[in-house]
Order: structure tokens, then C-alpha cells, then sequence
């Protein structure tokens, strides 16, 4: 594999997660947290470690939130079908797309990324909704614009990614073990 561009999904940063993160080039960090009072405290740190090692920091879903701290972009899920924040040319938009009705609400939104999920089995979605690597191909072979694979990838998995040129991925597992 060529070029791998990591995003990886986080709530808080412990020791073990930093040293992982650190090892690897082309990362980025998106904060998520579905609880709507977010914690101050867990953000302020991990907005001081992307700061302090020039990662750049995506906030989930919180338009606002990522003007206020000054964060690279935007994560926009596939539920978010918000168009407001257009106006801004200073933030990065990267989407989540289950479908192509979701990959041309993405398009609207302006994403500059758009995440294809999910890849692989794991306990959010059942077998039925996984794409697997052929359909992945199949599903996004006319996309015009950056994708990325998200969902169940590990690093024992990792290898079957390497028939992809250009390889972008997102999770949360992958960086945890």
C-alpha cells in the first residue's frame, strides 16, 4: 500500500492511544461525543495534543462547536442533511455514506471525504448491511471525490486492504488495540 490516511474516531485520549497515534503519519482525529453536554475537559486535551502535534481535528455533527475551538473540519454523518454551513470556506467537510442516496446528500454538503459504511462485521451493524471490499469498489467506482472505508477494521484485517492503491480509513478499534 501506497498512501494510508488514518481518521480515527475518539471520545478521550489515554497513554496507550497517543503512543498508537504517534507512530503513525497522515492522521487525523475526529471528536465524537453523543452526549449533548460535551466534556470540556476530555476535548480540551485532545485539542491540545492534535495542537501541540499538528493533527488535524474533526468535531462529529457540531457546526458551532468546531468554529468555536478552531478545529480543521467538520464530520458530518449520514443523518446530517444540514445545509448551513456552506458560507464557511474555512473548515473541511468529510461525510459518512451507507448508500448513494447518502453519497448525494454528501455531494450537496460539499464533503471533501466521504466515508463508505460498513466494510467490515462488527456490532453496530448486522451481516446483512457489511459492503465488503468488492462492493465498496463497485459502489463507489464513479464517486467524484475522495472515499474512505469505515467500520470493523483491524489491524488483522488491514491486509486485505492492500489490493487498494490509496488507501483511507477510519475507526476506532484499529487504533485501540
Amino acid at each position: 500500500m501506497k498512501n494510508i490516511c488514518y481518521f480515527y474516531f475518539c471520545k478521550e485520549l489515554n497513554q496507550k492511544i497517543k503512543d498508537n497515534i504517534l507512530k503513525l503519519k497522515n492522521i487525523s482525529i475526529i471528536f465524537y461525543d453523543s452526549n449533548p453536554h460535551i466534556n470540556q475537559e476530555r476535548l480540551k486535551i485532545i485539542l491540545i495534543f492534535c495542537k501541540l502535534h499538528k493533527i488535524p481535528l474533526y468535531i462529529y455533527n457540531n457546526y458551532s462547536l468546531a468554529i468555536k475551538i478552531k478545529a480543521h473540519g467538520i464530520f458530518l454523518d449520514s443523518s446530517n442533511k444540514n445545509l448551513s454551513h456552506l458560507f464557511n470556506k474555512k473548515l473541511k467537510f468529510i461525510g459518512v455514506a451507507h448508500c448513494h442516496l447518502d453519497y448525494f446528500n454528501k455531494l450537496k454538503q460539499q464533503c471533501n471525504l466521504i466515508f463508505l459504511s460498513p466494510i467490515f462485521f462488527n456490532k453496530k451493524y448486522s451481516p446483512y448491511k457489511i459492503k465488503s471490499l468488492i462492493k465498496f469498489n463497485l459502489q463507489t467506482i464513479y464517486w467524484k471525490v475522495n472515499k474512505a472505508l469505515l467500520g470493523g477494521i483491524t489491524k488483522k484485517r488491514i491486509k486485505f486492504l492492500s489490493s487498494l492503491n490509496e488507501l483511507k480509513f477510519g475507526g476506532i478499534s484499529y487504533f485501540e488495540q
